[in-house]
């Protein structure tokens, strides 16, 4: 761009040794304002000279198009973002405890009783590990229940097989006496029909 002359109450401004500024009006077809800022050079109190700073500062909407043109690719990374977090967050909040719950009920179904659910949470999925924990326990003492009444049957029916048994002795001692006393009987009624013969 060609060097521009310096306005003269630009140039007055600058003897006094006051900094001064001049907006140059915006060329047709350019989206782009020009500010032109002047300060002066001070030698011993006396003005020596100028210095000149030129900023060009784009319009509203060319910003807004360069802005919105740079944050293009951070919508995409946004949504990848997002996702990737809601999917970690479901991850842990949902299907870790699921997870971990079904854990749970296949041990129980291969008959270890003693699985517990583990309570992460006071969430549905707490309050569902919570229930299926109070609904083992319950089953723990049934079973416990049951297993004492089963030892407490075998003792009975173990009585009653000793029992039983020994009365089975006692029949077999006594229907050997039984027969016993029988044969005996039969000799001693064959030995008195041949007395009775002899006789």
């Amino acid at each position: 761009r060609q060097p521009e002359e310096i306005p003269d109450e630009v140039k007055a401004a600058l003897r006094s040794g006051q900094p001064t500024r001049v907006d140059a009006p915006q060329p047709e077809g350019s989206d782009e304002s020009l500010y032109r800022v002047f300060a002066p050079v001070l030698e011993q109190g006396r003005v020596s000279g100028a210095v000149e700073v030129i900023e060009k500062l784009d319009s509203a909407p060319s910003i807004a198009w360069d802005y919105g043109r740079g944050t293009l690719w951070v919508a995409p990374l946004a949504v990848l973002l997002i996702t990737l977090g809601i999917y970690l967050l479901f991850r842990h909040f949902v299907y870790r405890p699921v997870e971990l719950l079904l854990g749970a009920m296949e041990r129980v179904k291969a008959g270890d009783l003693a699985a517990q659910a583990p309570e992460m949470a006071e969430d549905e999925i707490g309050r569902l590990a919570r229930g299926f924990n109070r609904m083992l326990a319950r089953l723990r003492a049934m079973t416990a229940e049951r297993d004492a009444q089963n030892q407490i049957l075998e003792q009975r029916v173990g009585e009653a097989t000793a029992e039983l048994a020994e009365r089975n002795v006692q029949l077999e001692e006594t229907n050997l006496e039984l027969y016993q006393t029988t044969r005996r009987l039969t000799e001693l009624e064959r030995l008195a029909a041949a007395e009775q013969t002899a006789a």
